[in-house]
């Protein structure tokens, strides 16, 4: 069965004809492919081309211009003359309505039979990628679904914005580092955070410290483990969670356990102790990881919906979605060139974020430029396929480890200064959307996959239990 509205259908193009004020209201609403009706739909085309250049549009002007069109004969001359004389301008929002719903509806229509008739043959791809398809299509149609302008007065509930901004509530969820919280305030919904550095600086222990911390405010965290294996990913996780910063002294009796000892097995009863408090802990929050291998992005949001609705059944509020790294994330459709493919993936994040409703974490690798620089820290043009982060991202995070240079110099000097440094972080933010571009210092004991905030008053905390 058709779905239409042809009376509705010429009722806009009428009223279009005779008022310009109407006919700009219908046009931010109606495309061409709006109406049912294909000698309608030219119509409609010709008087967008015209009210765009400024030329009369007019029912001569269009029935002159679609004389060749083959519903011409069958409509006749003063089709359109009709249809102005008849035009009621009272009732157009009604018409234009009417208009987008029938349009939505039938391009509902043509996706779900497209997708119910593929369903059906299962040498048609797979159902993961027809359900990736069938959230796509609709996101698609929900964009074009021709409502209503989203423009609104900068100043409506401007005084309601600001008393809910004096109560904190446009603050986002933080993410365990109070020097960050404090320059980003907290990481929002629908945000895309973009962490790069080069190998070895801690990308996936900053990442994965970031989502921790929203994990154990009870929010549902997912880990995109596209290079590490799951056991890896549950190492780190638990020696994180086990850290005690009394205890990261050299001189400590006690040290913490490292995520490779717990993987090769290697600890004493101490460590296993803390090593199991951490297992404890992590299997208490709400963390999901999928640590397979060539995910594309339509994969990557498969199943990342179905989770977040998982969570939302069981009453855990959507915290974030971290994927480790963005260069090892499939193309959906493969162009042969690197670069492109990867910057179309990240051209998707944002979509995605907004998909999910809730921010993305992404880890990016920085290319080698900073390595010929006497100054090795990067900048936000260092990372791979720049162009496209840049635009999509909510906060651009770039990471130094001054320790790692010196620990691999020529010289003996540098090498032995190497330790003042060990545990130094640098945060350079690059891009911030919600606050100042600017440089941190963080504490990273890289082999326990551990970050927190730099105070002095840990030092105090160690003396006094020695």
């Amino acid at each position: 069965m058709s779905i239409h509205a042809l009376e509705s259908e010429q009722a806009v193009i009428g009223a279009a004809l005779f008022d310009p004020e109407a006919c700009d209201v219908a046009l931010e609403r109606l495309r061409p492919d709006s109406f049912f009706e294909p000698y309608h739909a030219a119509a409609w085309d010709l008087i967008g081309q015209a009210r765009r250049a400024g030329a009369p549009a007019d029912a001569a002007v269009v029935t002159q211009r679609l004389s060749a069109h083959p519903a011409a004969q069958g409509y006749g001359p003063a089709y359109f003359v009709d249809m102005v004389e008849k035009a009621a301008l009272w009732s157009l929002p009604a018409h234009i309505d009417a208009v987008a719903d029938r349009a939505t509806r039938r391009a509902i229509q043509h996706l779900a039979r497209d997708v119910a008739q593929r369903a059906g043959d299962t040498l048609d791809g797979s159902g993961d990628l027809l359900l990736a398809e069938l959230e796509r299509g609709a996101a698609d149609v929900a964009r074009h679904s021709g409502s209503a302008s989203l423009a609104v007065p900068a100043g409506l509930d401007a005084m309601e914005m600001l008393e809910a901004a004096w109560r904190g509530e446009n603050k986002g969820v933080p993410v365990g580092l109070e020097c960050l919280d404090r320059v980003t305030a907290g990481i929002r919904q629908e945000d895309v955070w973009v962490i790069g550095a080069r190998t070895s600086m801690g990308k996936s222990v900053f990442g994965l410290n970031l989502v921790r911390a929203i994990a154990q405010q009870g929010r549902g965290t997912m880990v995109f483990s596209l290079e590490m294996p799951r056991r890896e990913v549950q190492a780190r996780l638990i020696a994180d969670l086990a850290f005690e910063r009394r205890r990261a002294y050299p001189d400590c009796p006690s040290p913490n356990v490292r995520y490779s000892d717990m993987l090769q097995g290697r600890s004493v009863a101490d460590q296993r102790q803390l090593a199991q408090d951490g297992a404890r802990k992590l299997a208490s929050l709400p963390m999901a990881v999928c640590d397979a291998g060539g995910l594309t992005i339509d994969d990557i949001r498969v199943q990342a919906i179905r989770q977040m609705r998982a969570w939302d059944r069981s009453g855990v509020k959507r915290g974030a979605v971290l994927i480790d790294h963005i260069g090892l994330v499939r193309p959906v459709r493969s162009t042969g060139n690197k670069a492109a493919d990867t910057a179309d993936t990240v051209n998707e994040l944002k979509s995605l974020a907004k998909a999910l409703e809730c921010p993305i974490i992404c880890l990016s690798q920085v290319n080698r430029g900073p390595e010929g620089r006497q100054d090795k820290r990067p900048t936000a043009a260092d990372l791979n396929w720049s162009g496209a982060i840049e635009q999509i991202a909510d906060m651009i995070c770039l990471l130094y480890r001054e320790a790692y240079y010196l620990e691999r110099s020529s010289e003996q000097a540098d090498r032995d200064s190497a330790a003042f440094v060990e545990n130094k972080l640098e945060l350079l933010i690059q891009k911030n959307r919600s606050g100042p571009s600017c440089n941190l210092e963080a504490f990273i004991d890289v082999a326990c996959n551990a970050v927190r905030d730099t105070e002095e008053r840990y030092a105090d905390e160690y003396r006094g239990v020695r």
